[in-house]
């Protein structure tokens, strides 16, 4: 099955108007899809613009105690995908050692 990924902008993904293949490096085989953001997607460029410039404020808002339960919970949900992460990280260095 070929995964569509798009972009994760402002709280939700985002479509562009292009998109690039993933493809297995071993075998050539198309995995899936990511978005790709070009010049043309203006509106897109701005939104991601202002929604990066709220994160930051917002940040600076927050004391280091809130910061790192954001991070413990990103930590858990990479837990739950552990196994796929490993596994693409040893193909990535296996394929580095050839």
């Amino acid at each position: 099955m070929i995964k569509e990924r798009v972009i994760f902008a402002d709280g939700r993904w985002l479509n562009t108007r292009k998109y690039m293949d993933i493809r297995n490096p071993y075998t050539g085989e198309l995995v899936g899809k990511a978005g790709v953001i070009t010049p043309d997607d203006t509106g897109l460029i701005g939104l991601i613009n202002e929604s990066t410039n709220r994160a930051k404020g917002l940040l600076r808002e927050m004391t280091s105690f809130e910061i790192s339960e954001i991070l413990f919970k990103g930590a858990e949900k990479l837990k739950e995908i552990e196994e796929d992460v490993a596994l693409l990280i040893a193909r990535e260095i296996a394929r580095r050692c050839v």
